[in-house]
Protein backbone atom coordinates (compact mmCIF):
# COMPACT_ATOMS: atom_id res chain seq x y z
CA UNK A 1 0.00 0.00 0.00
CA UNK A 2 2.87 2.09 1.25
CA UNK A 3 3.97 1.65 -2.85
CA UNK A 4 0.75 3.18 -3.88
CA UNK A 5 1.09 6.44 -2.29
CA UNK A 6 4.73 6.95 -2.94
CA UNK A 7 3.26 6.28 -6.98
CA UNK A 8 0.96 8.82 -6.55
CA UNK A 9 3.09 11.33 -4.73
CA UNK A 10 5.74 11.06 -7.52
CA UNK A 11 3.15 11.93 -10.35
CA UNK A 12 1.84 15.13 -7.84
CA UNK A 13 5.59 16.00 -7.81
CA UNK A 14 5.86 15.87 -11.73
CA UNK A 15 3.10 18.06 -12.25
CA UNK A 16 4.37 20.50 -9.56
CA UNK A 17 7.58 20.56 -11.89
CA UNK A 18 6.00 22.32 -14.40
CA UNK A 19 5.12 24.99 -12.89
CA UNK A 20 1.53 25.87 -14.15
CA UNK A 21 -0.25 22.95 -12.19
CA UNK A 22 -3.44 23.51 -10.53
CA UNK A 23 -5.62 22.41 -7.76
CA UNK A 24 -7.64 20.46 -11.22
CA UNK A 25 -4.10 18.82 -12.35
CA UNK A 26 -4.41 16.69 -9.72
CA UNK A 27 -6.99 14.88 -9.52
CA UNK A 28 -6.05 12.75 -11.95
CA UNK A 29 -3.13 11.19 -9.94
CA UNK A 30 -5.78 11.06 -6.64
CA UNK A 31 -8.42 8.97 -9.10
CA UNK A 32 -6.12 6.60 -10.02
CA UNK A 33 -4.81 6.01 -6.37
CA UNK A 34 -8.16 5.20 -5.06
CA UNK A 35 -8.76 3.21 -7.22
CA UNK A 36 -5.66 1.10 -6.60
CA UNK A 37 -6.83 1.03 -2.98
CA UNK A 38 -10.34 -0.44 -3.76
CA UNK A 39 -10.24 -1.88 -7.10
CA UNK A 40 -14.69 -1.55 -7.36
CA UNK A 41 -15.24 1.76 -6.46
CA UNK A 42 -16.30 4.70 -9.21
CA UNK A 43 -14.77 8.04 -8.91
CA UNK A 44 -16.98 10.50 -10.53
CA UNK A 45 -15.50 13.99 -11.07
CA UNK A 46 -18.63 16.18 -12.84
CA UNK A 47 -17.40 19.74 -13.31
CA UNK A 48 -21.21 20.83 -13.26
CA UNK A 49 -21.73 19.38 -10.66
CA UNK A 50 -18.69 20.80 -9.01
CA UNK A 51 -19.22 24.46 -9.94
CA UNK A 52 -22.56 24.56 -8.37
CA UNK A 53 -21.68 23.56 -4.92
CA UNK A 54 -20.75 19.74 -5.05
CA UNK A 55 -17.68 18.32 -3.63
CA UNK A 56 -14.90 17.83 -6.15
CA UNK A 57 -14.93 13.62 -5.79
CA UNK A 58 -17.79 11.09 -5.41
CA UNK A 59 -16.89 7.75 -4.56
CA UNK A 60 -19.30 4.68 -5.65
CA UNK A 61 -19.11 1.49 -4.45
CA UNK A 62 -21.71 -1.82 -4.96
CA UNK A 63 -22.76 -2.37 -1.29
CA UNK A 64 -25.67 -5.19 -0.92
CA UNK A 65 -26.70 -4.84 -4.60
CA UNK A 66 -27.08 -1.85 -4.76
CA UNK A 67 -25.03 1.41 -6.42
CA UNK A 68 -24.27 3.74 -3.05
CA UNK A 69 -21.96 7.11 -2.72
CA UNK A 70 -20.30 6.13 0.18
CA UNK A 71 -18.01 9.47 0.65
CA UNK A 72 -16.69 12.44 -1.00
CA UNK A 73 -13.62 14.21 -1.43
CA UNK A 74 -12.85 18.21 -1.66
CA UNK A 75 -9.78 18.94 -2.89
CA UNK A 76 -7.81 21.99 -2.63
CA UNK A 77 -4.53 23.71 -4.06
CA UNK A 78 -1.07 21.90 -2.76
CA UNK A 79 -0.37 24.73 -1.13
CA UNK A 80 -3.76 25.40 0.85
CA UNK A 81 -3.75 25.76 4.05
CA UNK A 82 -6.55 23.18 5.36
CA UNK A 83 -6.80 24.79 8.75
CA UNK A 84 -8.37 28.09 7.25
CA UNK A 85 -9.97 25.45 4.48
CA UNK A 86 -11.63 24.04 7.05
CA UNK A 87 -13.17 27.40 8.76
CA UNK A 88 -15.07 28.03 5.25
CA UNK A 89 -18.78 28.25 4.93
CA UNK A 90 -18.01 25.52 2.66
CA UNK A 91 -16.76 22.96 4.69
CA UNK A 92 -18.69 23.77 7.44
CA UNK A 93 -21.97 22.98 4.93
CA UNK A 94 -20.39 20.02 3.76
CA UNK A 95 -19.07 18.48 7.60
CA UNK A 96 -22.76 19.27 8.64
CA UNK A 97 -24.48 17.12 6.28
CA UNK A 98 -22.10 14.55 4.30
CA UNK A 99 -21.50 11.57 6.60
CA UNK A 100 -18.09 10.70 5.14
CA UNK A 101 -15.83 12.98 3.69
CA UNK A 102 -12.22 13.56 3.19
CA UNK A 103 -10.48 17.35 2.85
CA UNK A 104 -7.09 17.29 0.99
CA UNK A 105 -4.63 19.77 -0.48
CA UNK A 106 -3.05 16.38 -2.29
CA UNK A 107 -0.34 16.19 0.45
CA UNK A 108 -2.35 16.55 3.69
CA UNK A 109 -5.81 14.42 4.05
CA UNK A 110 -8.51 15.12 6.68
CA UNK A 111 -11.08 12.58 7.44
CA UNK A 112 -14.48 13.63 8.37
CA UNK A 113 -17.22 11.17 9.63
CA UNK A 114 -20.91 12.88 11.02
CA UNK A 115 -18.88 16.24 10.50
CA UNK A 116 -16.32 15.30 13.09
CA UNK A 117 -12.76 15.01 12.05
CA UNK A 118 -12.10 11.47 12.34
CA UNK A 119 -8.18 11.18 11.60
CA UNK A 120 -5.31 12.86 9.79
CA UNK A 121 -2.42 11.91 7.80
CA UNK A 122 0.52 13.87 5.55
CA UNK A 123 2.56 11.93 2.39
CA UNK A 124 6.05 10.97 4.17
CA UNK A 125 3.65 8.88 6.23
CA UNK A 126 2.89 6.71 3.66
CA UNK A 127 1.29 3.72 5.31
CA UNK A 128 -1.18 6.01 7.73
CA UNK A 129 -2.23 7.83 4.47
CA UNK A 130 -3.21 4.88 3.05
CA UNK A 131 -5.25 3.21 6.36
CA UNK A 132 -6.68 6.65 6.35
CA UNK A 133 -7.74 6.43 2.39
CA UNK A 134 -8.96 2.60 3.14
CA UNK A 135 -10.56 3.82 6.24
CA UNK A 136 -12.70 6.06 4.13
CA UNK A 137 -13.34 3.99 1.25
CA UNK A 138 -14.84 1.35 3.76
CA UNK A 139 -16.89 3.52 5.53
CA UNK A 140 -20.72 2.50 4.88
CA UNK A 141 -24.16 4.40 6.14
CA UNK A 142 -25.38 2.88 8.59
CA UNK A 143 -29.29 1.71 9.07
CA UNK A 144 -31.17 4.08 10.24
CA UNK A 145 -33.91 2.46 13.22
CA UNK A 146 -35.74 5.65 14.55
CA UNK A 147 -37.65 9.23 13.74
CA UNK A 148 -35.94 11.62 14.58
CA UNK A 149 -31.94 10.15 13.66
CA UNK A 150 -33.82 9.52 10.22
CA UNK A 151 -35.61 12.85 9.65
CA UNK A 152 -32.30 15.28 10.65
CA UNK A 153 -30.33 13.03 8.22
CA UNK A 154 -33.42 13.77 5.18
CA UNK A 155 -32.94 17.55 5.59
CA UNK A 156 -29.28 17.32 5.25
CA UNK A 157 -29.19 15.63 2.08
CA UNK A 158 -32.45 18.45 1.00
CA UNK A 159 -30.28 21.36 2.22
CA UNK A 160 -27.81 20.38 -0.26
CA UNK A 161 -30.63 19.52 -2.84
CA UNK A 162 -31.71 23.19 -2.40
CA UNK A 163 -28.34 24.69 -2.00
CA UNK A 164 -27.30 23.19 -5.28
CA UNK A 165 -30.49 24.29 -7.01
CA UNK A 166 -29.90 27.69 -6.37
CA UNK A 167 -26.63 27.68 -7.20
CA UNK A 168 -27.61 26.26 -10.70
CA UNK A 169 -30.51 28.60 -11.34
CA UNK A 170 -28.27 31.62 -10.08
CA UNK A 171 -25.42 30.98 -12.61
CA UNK A 172 -27.83 30.20 -15.50
CA UNK A 173 -27.10 26.55 -15.83
CA UNK A 174 -30.34 25.08 -15.16
CA UNK A 175 -31.51 22.14 -17.87
CA UNK A 176 -34.78 22.66 -19.97
CA UNK A 177 -36.07 19.99 -17.35
CA UNK A 178 -35.61 22.36 -14.15
CA UNK A 179 -36.78 25.31 -16.58
CA UNK A 180 -39.95 23.34 -17.41
CA UNK A 181 -40.55 21.96 -14.54
CA UNK A 182 -40.73 25.65 -12.65
CA UNK A 183 -42.97 27.06 -14.88
CA UNK A 184 -45.00 24.60 -14.64
CA UNK A 185 -45.45 24.78 -10.96
CA UNK A 186 -46.28 28.69 -11.61
CA UNK A 187 -48.77 27.85 -14.09
CA UNK A 188 -50.63 25.41 -11.66
CA UNK A 189 -49.49 26.20 -8.30
CA UNK A 190 -47.87 29.31 -7.42
CA UNK A 191 -48.14 31.70 -10.11
CA UNK A 192 -44.97 33.90 -8.84
CA UNK A 193 -42.29 30.83 -8.25
CA UNK A 194 -41.03 31.60 -11.62
CA UNK A 195 -39.54 34.98 -10.81
CA UNK A 196 -35.91 35.76 -9.54
CA UNK A 197 -36.90 36.96 -6.65
CA UNK A 198 -38.55 33.68 -5.73
CA UNK A 199 -35.67 31.16 -6.66
CA UNK A 200 -34.88 30.52 -2.76
CA UNK A 201 -39.13 29.36 -1.99
CA UNK A 202 -39.12 27.13 -5.44
CA UNK A 203 -35.72 25.44 -4.24
CA UNK A 204 -37.02 25.07 -1.01
CA UNK A 205 -40.09 23.58 -2.25
CA UNK A 206 -38.20 21.13 -4.66
CA UNK A 207 -36.05 20.05 -2.20
CA UNK A 208 -38.86 18.94 0.16
CA UNK A 209 -41.24 17.77 -1.96
CA UNK A 210 -38.27 15.34 -3.32
CA UNK A 211 -37.12 14.56 -0.02
CA UNK A 212 -40.42 13.67 1.49
CA UNK A 213 -42.34 12.28 -1.51
CA UNK A 214 -39.09 9.82 -1.18
CA UNK A 215 -40.01 9.25 2.71
CA UNK A 216 -43.60 8.58 1.42
CA UNK A 217 -42.78 6.10 -1.20
CA UNK A 218 -40.05 4.08 0.47
CA UNK A 219 -43.13 3.77 3.16
CA UNK A 220 -45.08 2.09 0.95
CA UNK A 221 -42.15 -0.28 -0.70
CA UNK A 222 -42.00 -3.98 -0.46
CA UNK A 223 -38.29 -4.01 1.34
CA UNK A 224 -38.18 -8.15 -0.11
CA UNK A 225 -36.58 -5.57 -3.20
CA UNK A 226 -34.15 -2.56 -3.05
CA UNK A 227 -35.34 0.85 -2.64
CA UNK A 228 -34.41 2.71 -5.99
CA UNK A 229 -35.08 6.22 -7.31
CA UNK A 230 -36.43 4.12 -10.51
CA UNK A 231 -38.79 2.31 -8.47
CA UNK A 232 -40.07 5.47 -6.02
CA UNK A 233 -42.94 6.58 -8.99
CA UNK A 234 -44.70 3.28 -8.60
CA UNK A 235 -44.42 3.35 -4.75
CA UNK A 236 -46.49 6.49 -4.52
CA UNK A 237 -50.43 6.12 -4.06
CA UNK A 238 -52.78 7.20 -7.03
CA UNK A 239 -54.13 9.83 -4.86
CA UNK A 240 -50.64 11.53 -5.03
CA UNK A 241 -50.80 12.29 -8.81
CA UNK A 242 -48.71 15.63 -8.11
CA UNK A 243 -46.05 13.48 -6.87
CA UNK A 244 -46.32 10.36 -9.20
CA UNK A 245 -46.01 12.70 -12.34
CA UNK A 246 -43.00 14.52 -10.43
CA UNK A 247 -41.00 11.26 -9.87
CA UNK A 248 -41.52 10.04 -13.50
CA UNK A 249 -39.90 13.32 -14.55
CA UNK A 250 -37.08 12.97 -12.48
CA UNK A 251 -36.56 9.19 -13.54
CA UNK A 252 -35.76 10.83 -17.18
CA UNK A 253 -32.28 10.33 -18.50
CA UNK A 254 -31.87 13.77 -18.27
CA UNK A 255 -31.63 14.13 -14.41
CA UNK A 256 -28.48 12.10 -15.01
CA UNK A 257 -26.93 15.06 -15.56
CA UNK A 258 -28.55 17.82 -12.85
CA UNK A 259 -25.68 18.90 -10.40
CA UNK A 260 -28.21 17.95 -7.35
CA UNK A 261 -28.94 13.95 -8.38
CA UNK A 262 -25.37 12.44 -6.63
CA UNK A 263 -27.37 14.21 -3.19
CA UNK A 264 -30.80 12.84 -4.26
CA UNK A 265 -29.28 9.12 -4.53
CA UNK A 266 -27.79 9.72 -1.48
CA UNK A 267 -31.09 10.47 0.20
CA UNK A 268 -32.28 7.11 -1.78
CA UNK A 269 -29.64 5.03 -0.03
CA UNK A 270 -30.09 6.34 3.20
CA UNK A 271 -34.12 5.57 2.84
CA UNK A 272 -32.96 2.32 1.10
CA UNK A 273 -31.09 1.11 4.27
CA UNK A 274 -33.94 2.44 6.70
CA UNK A 275 -35.61 0.08 8.97
CA UNK A 276 -38.88 1.52 8.31
CA UNK A 277 -40.64 -1.18 9.86
CA UNK A 278 -39.07 0.03 13.33
CA UNK A 279 -39.17 3.85 12.35
CA UNK A 280 -42.71 3.54 11.44
CA UNK A 281 -44.03 1.35 14.73
CA UNK A 282 -41.83 3.54 17.16
CA UNK A 283 -43.14 6.84 15.32
CA UNK A 284 -46.63 5.46 16.06
CA UNK A 285 -46.48 4.53 19.69
CA UNK A 286 -44.08 7.53 20.66
CA UNK A 287 -46.36 9.90 19.06
CA UNK A 288 -49.66 8.04 19.01
CA UNK A 289 -50.22 9.07 15.39
CA UNK A 290 -51.81 6.53 12.89
CA UNK A 291 -51.03 7.85 9.55
CA UNK A 292 -46.98 8.16 9.71
CA UNK A 293 -46.85 9.56 5.90
CA UNK A 294 -48.74 12.65 6.67
CA UNK A 295 -47.48 13.47 10.87
CA UNK A 296 -43.83 12.84 9.75
CA UNK A 297 -43.75 15.65 7.75
CA UNK A 298 -43.86 17.54 11.22
CA UNK A 299 -40.60 15.69 12.32
CA UNK A 300 -38.90 16.26 9.24
CA UNK A 301 -39.76 19.99 9.46
CA UNK A 302 -38.18 20.52 12.79
CA UNK A 303 -35.08 19.15 11.43
CA UNK A 304 -34.87 21.07 7.96
CA UNK A 305 -35.77 24.47 9.07
CA UNK A 306 -37.41 25.04 12.32
CA UNK A 307 -38.39 28.38 11.66
CA UNK A 308 -40.32 27.39 8.50
CA UNK A 309 -42.42 25.23 10.28
CA UNK A 310 -43.61 27.94 13.24
CA UNK A 311 -43.99 30.07 10.23
CA UNK A 312 -46.11 27.88 8.41
CA UNK A 313 -47.72 26.28 11.48
CA UNK A 314 -46.75 22.86 11.02
CA UNK A 315 -47.80 21.10 14.31
CA UNK A 316 -49.21 18.04 15.11
CA UNK A 317 -53.82 18.17 15.24
CA UNK A 318 -55.35 15.45 16.93
CA UNK A 319 -56.79 13.02 14.60
CA UNK A 320 -60.67 13.30 16.83
CA UNK A 321 -59.96 16.88 16.15
CA UNK A 322 -59.24 16.72 12.68
CA UNK A 323 -62.02 14.12 12.51
CA UNK A 324 -64.50 16.94 14.22
CA UNK A 325 -63.75 19.61 11.89
CA UNK A 326 -64.30 17.91 8.66
CA UNK A 327 -67.32 16.23 9.60
CA UNK A 328 -68.61 19.16 10.87
CA UNK A 329 -67.80 21.12 7.53
CA UNK A 330 -69.42 18.47 5.95
CA UNK A 331 -72.33 18.74 7.61
CA UNK A 332 -72.88 22.23 7.18
CA UNK A 333 -72.50 22.00 3.61
CA UNK A 334 -75.20 19.64 3.24
CA UNK A 335 -77.69 21.66 5.63
CA UNK A 336 -76.72 25.10 4.79
CA UNK A 337 -75.62 25.17 1.31
CA UNK A 338 -77.77 22.55 0.03
CA UNK A 339 -74.63 20.69 -1.44
CA UNK A 340 -75.92 16.99 -1.07
CA UNK A 341 -72.73 15.65 -1.08
CA UNK A 342 -71.00 17.86 1.44
CA UNK A 343 -67.10 17.78 0.82
CA UNK A 344 -67.60 15.58 -1.72
CA UNK A 345 -69.15 17.99 -4.17
CA UNK A 346 -67.19 18.33 -7.11
CA UNK A 347 -66.18 22.11 -8.83
CA UNK A 348 -66.73 25.55 -7.19
CA UNK A 349 -69.66 27.39 -6.97
CA UNK A 350 -70.00 31.28 -5.95
CA UNK A 351 -72.67 33.75 -6.09
CA UNK A 352 -72.52 37.94 -5.64
CA UNK A 353 -74.94 39.18 -3.23
CA UNK A 354 -78.00 41.11 -6.08
CA UNK A 355 -79.09 42.61 -2.44
CA UNK A 356 -77.69 42.67 0.65
CA UNK A 357 -78.68 39.93 2.99
CA UNK A 358 -81.70 40.46 5.22
CA UNK A 359 -82.22 39.51 9.06
CA UNK A 360 -81.15 36.06 9.86
CA UNK A 361 -79.72 35.36 6.27
CA UNK A 362 -76.22 33.75 6.40
CA UNK A 363 -73.70 36.43 4.64
CA UNK A 364 -72.47 34.91 1.41
CA UNK A 365 -69.26 33.30 1.58
CA UNK A 366 -66.06 34.60 0.88
CA UNK A 367 -64.10 34.84 -2.73
CA UNK A 368 -62.47 30.98 -2.99
CA UNK A 369 -65.12 29.82 -0.83
CA UNK A 370 -67.47 27.25 -1.77
CA UNK A 371 -71.21 28.09 -1.91
CA UNK A 372 -74.74 27.74 -2.85
CA UNK A 373 -77.81 28.57 -2.16
CA UNK A 374 -79.56 26.66 0.71
CA UNK A 375 -82.31 24.58 -0.11
CA UNK A 376 -85.00 26.49 2.18
CA UNK A 377 -83.50 29.89 3.95
CA UNK A 378 -82.70 29.37 7.60
CA UNK A 379 -84.65 30.72 9.96
CA UNK A 380 -84.14 33.20 12.72
CA UNK A 381 -81.61 32.68 14.92
CA UNK A 382 -80.22 30.13 12.79
CA UNK A 383 -76.18 30.07 13.33
CA UNK A 384 -74.15 31.47 10.06
CA UNK A 385 -71.95 28.86 8.57
CA UNK A 386 -68.57 28.82 10.02
CA UNK A 387 -65.50 31.43 9.05
CA UNK A 388 -63.07 29.61 6.95
CA UNK A 389 -60.80 28.09 10.11
CA UNK A 390 -63.03 27.77 12.97
CA UNK A 391 -64.45 24.97 14.97
CA UNK A 392 -67.96 24.23 14.25
CA UNK A 393 -70.64 23.34 16.15
CA UNK A 394 -71.78 20.13 16.70
CA UNK A 395 -72.61 17.88 12.98
CA UNK A 396 -75.83 17.13 14.17
CA UNK A 397 -78.78 19.70 13.41
CA UNK A 398 -79.06 22.88 15.98
CA UNK A 399 -81.93 24.39 17.07
CA UNK A 400 -83.83 27.54 17.18
CA UNK A 401 -82.16 29.94 19.30
CA UNK A 402 -78.96 28.15 19.80
CA UNK A 403 -75.47 30.18 20.03
CA UNK A 404 -73.23 30.56 16.84
CA UNK A 405 -70.60 28.75 16.35
CA UNK A 406 -67.53 29.86 18.54
CA UNK A 407 -64.40 32.40 17.28
CA UNK A 408 -62.03 30.84 14.75
CA UNK A 409 -59.43 29.08 17.10
CA UNK A 410 -61.81 28.63 19.86
CA UNK A 411 -62.98 24.84 21.17
CA UNK A 412 -66.64 23.93 20.05
CA UNK A 413 -68.55 21.78 22.26
CA UNK A 414 -68.62 17.97 22.32
CA UNK A 415 -70.45 16.69 19.02
CA UNK A 416 -71.29 13.60 20.58
CA UNK A 417 -74.01 15.85 22.19
CA UNK A 418 -75.20 19.29 20.13
CA UNK A 419 -76.15 22.28 22.73
CA UNK A 420 -79.76 22.85 23.00
CA UNK A 421 -81.41 26.62 23.09
CA UNK A 422 -80.13 28.68 25.91
CA UNK A 423 -76.95 26.51 26.66
CA UNK A 424 -73.97 29.29 27.34
CA UNK A 425 -71.51 30.00 24.49
CA UNK A 426 -68.14 27.42 24.84
CA UNK A 427 -65.29 29.88 25.91
CA UNK A 428 -62.94 32.00 23.79
CA UNK A 429 -59.63 30.87 22.76
CA UNK A 430 -57.15 30.58 25.17
CA UNK A 431 -59.66 30.08 28.75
Amino acid sequence: MSDYIRAYWCEVEQALQTGDATEHTHRPALVRLLQRLQPDALIINEPKRIECGAPDLAVQRTLGGVRATVGYIETKDVDTNLDDAERTEQLQRYRNALPNLILTNYREFRWYVQGELRGKAVVGGDTEVAMLLQNFLHHAPQPIADADTLAIQMARYAHLIRDTLIATFQQGRESSLLHDLRHAIAETLLPDIDQPQHLPEFADMLAQTLAYGLFAARCYHDSAQPFTRASAAHEIPRTSPFLRQLFDTLNSPELETEPFVAFLDDLVYLLHLADMPAILEQFTQQAGREDAVVHFYETFLKAYDPRLRELRGVYYTPEPVVDYLVRSVHHLLQTEFGLAEGLATLGTMASSPSSPPTAGTPSHPAAGTMASSPSSPPTAGTPSPPAAGTMASAPSATTAGTPSPPAAGTMASSPSSPPTAGTPSPPAAGT
